[in-house]
């Protein structure tokens, strides 16, 4: 299993993979003229127009719920992997693929809104649905594959992941037992999803916004606190972005590498993922 797990991940991170995903976030941010810069005004005013619905949630709730996903281990356990592995410079490329890859995010959430569908009184949609529909049926194995990997990966590693790092850090800061930490968490998020897409989209819009403005105000406080060391903080990540500093000369691979994975893993941009939660949003254009 781990040769196997080894060998599709780096056919998966492979460096054509890595600077397809840039040539395409390029692309759409050509294409599209740069909408996450000239469109920033009505992405703020999209997020508080238009209500929920017995079949689709609020733009708001639907921001939240893709919110949660993008801030965890990924924007901090992640970026120390980053560093670790390819260099201060690892920072610079994960912005540049953060801001590459928003209309890349823009099309999948479009897309997912476009080939939504009513399962059971609620909006369902995403990859599966817009590789099956938008591509035609002989694409159906893909849209199956995607499907596949997306419960496999909802189901086992992402949360695995997830609670592991919480565990982790509860055990380590205040000694607290990881099973009643593992089964504290586990009795919350049933009784979260099983109270269905509206219970999870009120949950995540009460939420959410505490926990992103609290993870903001943390890390503008550590800059506060070292002040005096965020020029040579810029300084070393951009020499270091492009091999200008000796001592990280040999790692600019490495940096581009492991700031596009951790990019991808932190925003989910280009996985798909990112489009499921705005499907099940309530919107009357597939934009919006």
């Amino acid at each position: 299993m781990e040769q196997f797990v080894t060998a599709a991940n780096s056919i998966m991170w492979s460096l054509p993979m890595v600077v397809g995903l840039l040539a395409l976030g390029l692309y759409f941010t050509i294409r599209m003229a740069a909408p996450q810069v000239r469109l920033l005004k009505d992405m703020v005013g999209q997020l508080v127009r238009g209500g929920s619905s017995s079949a689709g949630i609020s733009s708001f709730q639907a921001f939240a719920m893709a919110l949660g996903g993008r801030i965890g281990v990924g924007n901090i356990a992640g970026v120390a992997a980053a560093i670790y592995l390819g260099g201060p410079g690892a920072l610079f490329w994960m912005w540049v693929t953060a801001i590459l890859g928003a209309p890349v995010a823009l099309v999948e959430s479009s897309l997912a809104q476009l080939y939504k569908h009513k399962v059971r009184g609620e909006y369902r949609g995403g990859p599966a649905y817009y590789i099956l529909e938008g591509l035609g049926r002989n694409w159906r194995w893909l849209a199956v594959a995607y499907a596949a990997a997306t419960v496999f990966a909802t189901v086992f590693t992402g949360p695995q992941i997830q609670a592991n790092a919480v565990t982790a850090a509860t055990t380590e800061a205040w000694g607290w037992d990881p099973l009643w930490v593992g089964l504290g968490m586990a009795v919350l998020f049933c009784v979260i999803v099983f109270g269905g897409m509206h219970r999870l989209g009120r949950t995540v819009g009460l939420v959410v916004p505490f926990m992103a403005g609290a993870y903001i105000l943390v890390g503008l406080v550590v800059v506060a606190v070292m002040w005096q060391e965020v020029p040579a903080m810029f300084s070393l990540i951009f020499t270091s972005a492009f091999a200008a500093d000796s001592v990280y000369a040999g790692m600019l691979g490495a940096a581009i590498a492991w700031g596009v994975r951790r990019a991808v893993y932190s925003t989910e941009i280009g996985t798909g993922s990112s489009g499921q939660a705005p499907a099940a949003a309530r919107a009357y254009h597939p934009v919006e």
